[in-house]
């Protein structure tokens, strides 16, 4: 039996454009605010959350699920992440880093178990320095 039956996404509109693109076969849900993500969560869904949406009130949310893990689909290349942004992530039931869809999808099918993991360990980000 599948642990999820459906992605549940609170993103930014360039976010969802980019998910649908990479997402198929895979039920999508998109909502528009903080308050829609919380009346459709179930344990069912794979929550992911636009990492510029991440505040405090999403920590308070997170806390409200815990038998649900909150992912965080990546800033575009020209955003900095902020120190408030680091902080959330990791926090409980909050998964560590940001991730793009194909990520996303490999982890809510199986093919990634540990996202963290596998961003440090086999798809590391590249820093391009100077």
């Amino acid at each position: 039996m599948p642990k999820y039956t459906r992605m549940l996404c609170w993103v930014r509109v360039q976010d969802k454009e980019e998910i649908e693109r990479v997402i198929k076969g895979i039920p999508l849900k998109f909502v528009n605010s903080l308050s829609d993500f919380e009346n459709m969560i179930t344990e069912d869904s794979y929550l992911i959350v636009s990492l510029n949406f991440s505040n405090e009130e999403l920590k308070k949310l997170a806390e409200k699920f815990p038998n649900n893990v909150f992912n965080f689909y990546r800033l575009k290349t020209n955003e900095n992440q902020t120190a408030a942004q680091t902080q959330l992530m990791g926090y409980k039931n909050i998964t560590d880093g940001q991730y793009n869809a194909d990520e996303l999808r490999d982890n809510y099918l199986g093919i990634i178990n540990d996202l963290w993991h596998h961003r440090l360990f086999e798809n590391p980000t590249i820093v391009k320095c100077c």
